[in-house]
């Protein structure tokens, strides 16, 4: 690496020339990520566009590959923190044939999550259009919800608006699901309006009702609701749910339910006198899912 780091581009070039046919098993290993991110860097940096390309050229068979890999995932998340767009859309290309395959990896997970910052106008709308294909599958994947979750933060709403409405019609599915519930979560904060009001909805339409208040996960995306739905949508909300509170009333998720319900209609009649000794008075905070870092980010 010091021939590299001392040399001139033209010095460079002829030692990647000459390392380029072994950059992909370099960097799939331990040590040798660490060098082949360096050359990356030095890459980046340099005048030479040939330099780029060859890298570029000696990496992009493999992507997906290293998107996948332990020590290869930082080789390409160095690619996408600094070489420009355009010489990393073999990364793109590689996330668009594979999304599932990589969104769905613990690893790949957090590349598809650089491709996200790191892509172009149009490159994003890429992503964010292989998301929202698959998107059901990721949802419910415990690295892929991390995904999607990601997108529904860091683009717009009008970006993300397709991936959000794949819930739709899946609501009750998703929510009593461990990993796709934080999904439909997020879909009740971050939608539109009239997209909030739909999802609202068919909560408070679902025959099973009393399945989603019972249930660990469904719980949580009632509560979301109660929360962040308009007031005629929420009071049809509690409509939907007074019926099931008296047998709840022993149960923790029920005095969750009825405390989010008295926050926002303090005078409604919930069917029984209000003790929240054992919530702090307020709803106790969901458990979160093991991670390393914002969505799951592997280090």
């Amino acid at each position: 690496m010091s021939l590299l780091d001392r040399g001139d581009d033209d010095q460079r070039l002829g030692i990647v020339q000459q390392v380029a046919p072994h950059l992909v098993a370099a960097a799939l290993n331990l040590h040798g990520t660490r060098s082949v991110q360096k050359v990356v860097e030095l890459a980046a940096a340099s005048s030479s566009s040939s330099l780029v390309a060859l890298i570029v050229g000696a990496l992009k068979d493999d992507a997906v590959r290293l998107c996948i890999d332990s020590n290869g995932n930082h080789v390409i998340q160095r690619a996408l923190q600094f070489l420009p767009p355009a010489s990393n859309q073999f990364v793109f290309d590689a996330v668009a044939a594979d999304c599932t395959v990589v969104g769905t990896h613990r690893h790949g997970c957090c590349v598809l999550q650089r491709c996200v910052d790191a892509a172009d106008p149009v490159q994003r709308r890429a992503v964010i259009a292989q998301v929202e294909h698959h998107a059901m599958k990721l949802m419910q994947d415990p690295y892929g919800n991390y995904v999607v979750q990601y997108v529904l933060d860091a683009c717009s709403v009008a970006d993300a608006r397709g991936v959000m409405a794949k819930c739709v019609g899946h609501v009750l599915d998703l929510s009593i699901q461990k990993f796709s519930s934080n999904v439909v979560e997020k879909c009740l904060e971050l939608a539109p309006d009239d997209l909030r009001q739909t999802i609202v909805r068919e909560i408070v339409a679902s025959p099973r009702m009393y399945r989603m208040l019972q249930d660990q996960y469904a719980n949580y995306v009632v509560q979301r609701a109660l929360s962040v739905a308009s007031d005629d949508n929420c009071l049809d909300l509690v409509s939907a749910i007074r019926p099931h509170l008296a047998s709840m009333k022993n149960t923790q998720g029920g005095r969750r339910i009825q405390a989010r319900i008295l926050k926002r209609f303090p005078h409604v009649d919930v069917g029984w006198d209000p003790d929240f000794s054992d919530v702090g008075g307020s709803p106790a905070t969901r458990p979160v899912q093991p991670q390393g870092g914002s969505y799951g980010r592997v280090a």
